[in-house]
C-alpha cells in the first residue's frame, strides 16, 4: 500500500510521457484512499554529465514495516544479551536505548494501522468536473 511517490527525471522527456507511465503506474499501485493520486513529479530538461536521461523514483509504502520487524528482532536480541552496549555507554545514556526501541515499535504500529484502515472499504471522493462556459 503506497502513501506518495515522487518522481525526479532530467533530459530531453516529453510530460506527456511523463503522465502516460505514472498513468500506467497508476492502475497497478493501490494507494492509500486519502491520497489516490500521490504523485509528485520534478522535471529538468538538462540532463546529468554524462547522460542523455535519467529519472529517479522515490516510494513510501508499508513494506517498510516488515524491514522495521527484522530490525527489532534483531536489536531486542543483542539488547537482551547486552552486547556491544559497552560501546555506547560511554558517551550515551543507556534509556536511549529503550527510546529507540518504543519508537519503532510506534512506527511498526501506524504502518500497521494503515495497512488495515486502506484494507476497510473506503467511499472513494467525488472528483470536482471542470466546468467550461
Amino acid at each position: 500500500i503506497y502513501l506518495a511517490c515522487a518522481l525526479m527525471v532530467r533530459g530531453e522527456v516529453d510530460m506527456s510521457d511523463i503522465r502516460r507511465n505514472i498513468g500506467r503506474l497508476q492502475n497497478e499501485l493501490r494507494f492509500v484512499p486519502w491520497n489516490r493520486e500521490g504523485w509528485k513529479v520534478g522535471h529538468c530538461n538538462i540532463p546529468a554529465v554524462g547522460q542523455k536521461r535519467n529519472a529517479l523514483a522515490l516510494a513510501n509504502n508499508c513494506c517498510i514495516r516488515t524491514t522495521f520487524q527484522k530490525l527489532l528482532g534483531r536489536f531486542q536480541t543483542l539488547y537482551k544479551s547486552k552486547a556491544y552496549i559497552h560501546h555506547y555507554t560511554s558517551f550515551m545514556d543507556p534509556e536511549f536505548f529503550k527510546e529507540s526501541q518504543e519508537t519503532v515499535t510506534n512506527i511498526i504500529g501506524e504502518y500497521e494501522q494503515l495497512a488495515i484502515k486502506s484494507d476497510e472499504d473506503y467511499e472513494t471522493p467525488q472528483r470536482l468536473a471542470p466546468v467550461f462556459h
